[in-house]
C-alpha cells in the first residue's frame, strides 16, 4: 500500500510540475506563432488584381494534357482562367466566383454554372473563392472563412522541426488544414485532407522568384491524393506575372449556347 501512495504522490507532484512548464511552454508557442505569422505576412504580396500567364500540365490516371491559360483575379471578387490549347485561340473560359462556378465551352458552344452546394455534393473537400484565391496566391487560409484576422488566427496549432514551421487547423466536417513554411516565412505547401489519410489536396511552392521586394512561388504543383498515391494533378508554370493591372472581369453567357451539366463537361475532357 506504501509503494501505491508513493506512486501518486510522484505522480500528482509530477503533474503539478508539468502544468508549469506547460503554460510557460504555451507562452513560448504563442510568442512563436505570432512572430511566425508576422514573417509570413511580409513575405506576402499585396493586390487588388492579378493576371498571369501559366503553362499548365493537367495529370490523370491514363494522360497528361497541356495548354496555356491566361489567369486574372480579382481579389475577392472573381477569378477568371482561359484556357488555349492551340496557338492562343480560348477553348474553355473558367470563372469562379462568390457563389457559383460558370464554364464556357467555347468549341461546343455550351455553357455550366455551378454554385457550391452542388460541388460539396461531389467532393468532401469544401471548395470556395477564398480558399482557391489563397492557393493561388500562396496565402494562409481558414476553412469558411474570407480572411485572416488575429482571433482566427488562434485557431492555428504550431508545429517546429528544426526551420520549418507547421500551422494547422480542422473544420467542422474533420478535416485537416496544414500549412508548411520555412525560416524565412515563405509559404511551402497547403495540404487539406482527412485524419486517417484516405484522401487528400496537396498544394506544393516552388520557384520563388523577386517581384518588387516579394517573392512569389512561379512554379505550383497541385495533388489529388487517395490513401497516400496520387490520382491526378495540376502542374502550374507561371511565365509572367503582373501585379494589380486595372481590369474589369464577368463574362455573359453567348447567344445561342446551351446549358449543360459537370457531367457531360467531364466527359469531353476525359476525351480529349
Amino acid at each position: 500500500m506504501g509503494v501505491w501512495v508513493v506512486c501518486v504522490a510522484i505522480i500528482t507532484l509530477g503533474g503539478c510540475s508539468s502544468a508549469r512548464r506547460s503554460g510557460d511552454a504555451g507562452t513560448r508557442v504563442a510568442a512563436g506563432k505570432a512572430a511566425l505569422l508576422e514573417r509570413m505576412e511580409e513575405q506576402l504580396i499585396p493586390f487588388h488584381g492579378l493576371s498571369a500567364r501559366i503553362n499548365m500540365e493537367l495529370r490523370m490516371k491514363d494522360k497528361t494534357l497541356s495548354s496555356r491559360v491566361e489567369m486574372r483575379l480579382v481579389k475577392d471578387s472573381l477569378i477568371q482562367f482561359s484556357v488555349q490549347p492551340f496557338l492562343g485561340m480560348e477553348m474553355f473560359r473558367i470563372e469562379v466566383g462568390e457563389d457559383s462556378v460558370k464554364l464556357l465551352d467555347r468549341m461546343n458552344k455550351r455553357y455550366l454554372i455551378e454554385n457550391y452546394a452542388r460541388l460539396k455534393e461531389r467532393s468532401p473537400i469544401e471548395f470556395n473563392l477564398y480558399n482557391l484565391q489563397a492557393l493561388l496566391t500562396n496565402h494562409l487560409f481558414l476553412p469558411g472563412e474570407k480572411q485572416m484576422d488575429k482571433q482566427s488566427a488562434a485557431r492555428l496549432r504550431l508545429d517546429q522541426t528544426g526551420s520549418t514551421s507547421r500551422l494547422s487547423t480542422e473544420d467542422k466536417a474533420g478535416l485537416v488544414y496544414t500549412f508548411e513554411a520555412d525560416g524565412e516565412g515563405k509559404l511551402l505547401s497547403s495540404v487539406i485532407g482527412d485524419k486517417e489519410g484516405r484522401y487528400a489536396l496537396s498544394w506544393l511552392y516552388d520557384d520563388f522568384r523577386a517581384q518588387g521586394d516579394r517573392l512569389f512561388p512561379m512554379r505550383m504543383d497541385t495533388r489529388l491524393l487517395r490513401s497516400g498515391a496520387e490520382e491526378g494533378g495540376i502542374l502550374w508554370r507561371i511565365s509572367r506575372l503582373e501585379i494589380d493591372p486595372s481590369m474589369r472581369l464577368g463574362t455573359p453567357i453567348p447567344s445561342g449556347y446551351r446549358r449543360v451539366t459537370l457531367e457531360e463537361i467531364l466527359k469531353t475532357i476525359s476525351q480529349l
